[in-house]
């Protein structure tokens, strides 16, 4: 998940407020295994949340949950440009190839 603070700043500080701490639904899900989380930024605002699953089961477990959902509906209007990008395992070049 991958986004921009807003320069807004009484939305920021609703996002501020949002986020100060971790979401219970948050915990729980890290608590149970589904998901392990951490967050990166470069200093300039721009946000990258790394969601890292055991498997595709987890994922798909977190993806269809209506809490998670009803999250991000709440956290979409709080930030800019917000992104999901699924990825996977690269898959290998074969010797012969190179």
């Amino acid at each position: 998940m991958e986004y921009d603070n807003t320069k807004d700043r009484a939305r920021y500080k609703r996002y501020a407020d949002f986020t100060r701490e971790p979401h219970p639904w948050w915990q729980k899900m890290e608590k149970e295994g589904i998901v392990k989380t951490s967050g990166w930024a470069d200093n300039t605002g721009h946000i990258v949340n790394w969601l890292e699953f055991e498997n595709m089961e987890a994922f798909a477990k977190l993806w269809a949950d209506e809490e998670y959902r009803k999250w991000v509906l709440e956290f979409n209007p709080l930030v800019d440009n917000l992104r999901f990008r699924l990825l996977r395992p690269s898959v290998s070049i074969p010797e012969e190839l190179t």
